[in-house]
């Protein structure tokens, strides 16, 4: 067979041919793999995020994070039958 018989189905490869079809077959390998790779780390984080609680309930957590800090603040600090005489610590001015 001559090169002027062969159709392009038989021609061989060129080098740099080949070089390109390694190339394209290597390329795609590896985004494969880092489309998988990234998949699982999604995943897993995803998974450690659902596990912990605060990130659980949205606003409705920072609400009643905020509904439970006004009721402390607007505690009264001290007893009114207290004095600054009966605390455990001296404040100096109190004696």
């Amino acid at each position: 067979m001559s090169d002027a018989e062969l159709t392009v189905d038989d021609r061989p490869l060129s080098p740099i041919q080949i070089f390109w079809v390694k190339v394209i077959i290597v390329t795609a390998s590896v985004l494969v793999i880092l489309y998988f790779a990234g998949w699982i780390i999604q995943s897993s984080i995803q998974r450690q995020a659902d596990s912990l609680q605060i990130l659980k309930d949205g606003p409705a957590l920072w609400v009643n994070a905020e509904k439970k800090l006004y009721a402390l603040a607007d505690e009264p600090d001290i007893a009114p039958d207290n004095d600054a005489s009966k605390l455990p610590i001296s404040l100096g001015w109190a004696t």
